[in-house]
């Protein structure tokens, strides 16, 4: 009988911190390194072995067992459980459904449409403020439209408590969260700056969720939003979900932190890349004074707005937001003929799957045609996850980019400024860092409605243009 093949070991890994500097160097050229060595590449993160799956239907086979493949432990969750406790990204499996249920009515389809309203006046608030020729941190500003976006819709009422404070604290636990993964865990309890920084971050903005939750059960007004849900959850006798205060507390503060980070940094990215390709850009605004025709964007201009979801779809495929997830194998199993061993880490990337040139022709170019008559369902194409635990959030996510996209590409063009070219930046979402723009011309949308031109193929690259 055969013996079973061997894994693949990435090389360069040093004495205890293993592949840790390489990856915090430039996590994503570590990344795209990986599938020469195999489907399968044995990493080590600090002492730590961990597998990374490379290849798209072995990636697919894991999400899709979540028995065997679960998210509440190892390196990744425990440290996204500092911020978010137990919420439904991290708790186990045997609990999942269960708050999956609870929280999944206020993301239905439905639901989703009433926000539309409320989406677009957070959109505008933002939008409304810029003056032509103004420089813009672009990321700051997508982070206002859904801060207030998820505060408003998700969490009546939390948007007074959205301090600069708070809003500062987010930023704090954005930048240091990689290190907390990386490096090793006695690390996290040292006096250090960086530690006490996010320990005090953390702490404040649970202490806000808190505030929120009190002055929510004192209010006697109906409330018709997930956190009502969440409390409605608790208070009732009859409800088996488990959910106590502290838990109601952790799946605001996660899904808030999510929302925020996943759709700025989305919409940041959208408009980087607008700017470099100027063809894909007028045909969008073609689009919008076509569909639009001078009016607000709403749930029913959406689905004609068929260059903004190639748009969309193409931004998401070049930068996932949620571009690297764990896993940890919680009993022994095999993948393709390899030995997984229980407890062992395993991480899988759709930037890295979005990137294959097997899977996609020319996969650096920002070329939005490639998604003309393609739905997002396709099995390459995996920014939201897949299987029991796909996100929760996609079709908020989706519902928001679009309308944020259709109402500023008709209304503004925006320009790169010299040297404010982004680097990708890793963190809980892949970010551009150091993107700076202009507000260069308010535009007249609606006064001559034309039929959108096809856009010419790009060829030049995305990311270092």
């Amino acid at each position: 009988m055969p013996s079973p093949p061997s894994m693949a070991r990435a090389p360069g890994a040093l004495p205890f911190f293993g592949h840790a500097f390489p990856f915090l160097r430039d996590p994503f050229a570590f990344l795209d390194s990986l599938p020469a060595h195999g489907d399968l590449v044995e990493i080590r993160i600090g002492p730590t072995r961990a597998v990374v799956v490379c290849d798209p239907e072995l990636t697919r086979l894991v999400l899709q067992d979540d028995r065997t493949f679960d998210k509440s432990a190892g390196m990744l969750y425990s440290a996204l459980r500092e911020i978010g406790g137990d919420g439904l990204v991290t708790c186990p499996h045997d609990q999942h459904r269960s708050r999956r249920r609870v929280i999944q009515p206020a993301f239905g389809r439905d639901r989703v449409v009433e926000y539309t309203s409320v989406m677009g006046r957070s959109v505008d608030g933002v939008v409304d403020s810029w003056k032509d020729g103004q420089r813009l941190d672009v990321l700051h500003e997508m982070s206002k439209i859904a801060a207030d976006a998820t505060a408003d819709t998700l969490l009546g009422g939390l948007r007074a408590a959205l301090t600069s404070r708070t809003a500062s604290d987010l930023t704090t636990l954005l930048e240091l969260f990689p290190r907390r993964v990386l490096l090793p865990t006695a690390w996290r309890r040292l006096p250090t700056v960086g530690n006490l920084r996010y320990g005090a971050a953390r702490s404040r903005i649970r202490r806000t969720f808190g505030a929120v939750m009190a002055e929510r059960r004192a209010d006697q007004r109906t409330h018709d939003d997930l956190l009502s849900m969440l409390i409605a959850s608790r208070d009732s006798e009859r409800s088996r979900s488990g959910l106590d205060d502290t838990d109601i507390c952790d799946e605001a503060v996660a899904l808030f932190f999510a929302a925020v980070e996943n759709a700025s940094a989305t919409l940041a990215w959208i408009f980087h890349l607008l700017a470099q390709h100027p063809s894909v850009e007028q045909c969008l605004h073609a689009e919008v004074d076509s569909v639009l025709s001078g009016a607000p964007p709403s749930i029913d201009h959406l689905v004609r707005l068929d260059v903004a979801r190639r748009v969309v779809m193409e931004a998401l495929r070049l930068y996932p937001p949620t571009w690297v997830v764990g896993r940890v194998a919680v009993a022994d199993t095999e993948l393709r003929g390899h030995s997984i061993a229980k407890g062992t880490n395993l991480f899988y990337s759709p930037y890295l799957i979005h990137r294959r040139t097997d899977l996609y022709d020319c996969p650096e170019r920002f070329d939005p045609d490639r998604w003309e008559g393609v739905r997002a369902s396709t099995p390459s194409f995996i920014p939201f996850g897949i299987g029991p635990r796909r996100c929760i959030g996609e079709q908020f996510a989706l519902t928001l980019t679009m309308l944020a996209v259709a109402a500023i590409a008709s209304r503004w063009r925006l320009e790169s400024l010299p040297g404010g070219q982004p680097r990708p930046r890793m963190g809980v979402a892949l970010q551009p860092a150091g993107l700076r723009m202009r507000v260069i011309t308010r535009r007249s949308a609606g006064l001559s409605p034309v039929k959108p031109p096809t856009p010419a193929r790009e060829v030049s690259t995305t990311g270092e243009n």
